[in-house]
């Protein structure tokens, strides 16, 4: 499981909510937030696959514990479980090799969901945003394998002093 953290200032979330927010999604701007940075946090290595329906979409049931716009006039916390139906589409991890990048795992056209909790706070004038998703599980769709075990505790040495 891993974490991205992103923030920005109320006003800043507001002018996004007004460009890309999707009211459809729901009339909730804290869940229209999550889904925006999702899909723009993703972007360039996943795209959203509509195929089906929609490519986001709070988990089934989900009724989030805080009224549509509290976002914009209180400090509060949300959590938010979420899938989000995507096509690999760029290169996971890049390192340097004679000065040309080198994708660790290259596109491979593969469609899969992924599945995360997006924690959005805010506080004062500023929102957090935490991504948490289980890359073991992506990894495992895209046909990577993880086989390592754990390694052996260092030896112990003893020493005797006469």
């Amino acid at each position: 499981m891993t974490v991205n953290v992103g923030t920005m200032t109320v006003d800043r979330a507001a002018e996004l909510l007004e460009e890309h927010g999707d009211p459809a999604l729901s009339d909730n701007p804290g869940l229209q937030l999550v889904a925006l940075d999702v899909v723009t946090g993703l972007a360039g290595v996943f795209e959203g696959n509509d195929e089906g329906g929609p490519p986001f979409a709070v988990l089934q049931g989900y009724e989030p514990m805080t009224e549509p716009g509290r976002l914009f006039e209180e400090d509060f916390a949300l959590g938010v479980p979420w899938t989000w139906s995507c096509v690999h589409t760029g290169p996971i991890g890049q390192r340097e090799s004679g000065g040309e990048p080198i994708a660790l795992i290259p596109s491979t056209g593969v469609e899969l969901v992924m599945e995360g909790v997006t924690l959005l706070r805010r506080s004062g004038d500023t929102i957090e945003l935490r991504r948490y998703i289980d890359w073991n599980l992506i990894l495992a769709s895209l046909g990577v394998t993880n086989a390592i075990r754990p390694g052996e505790p260092p030896a112990r040495s003893s020493s005797t002093t006469s």
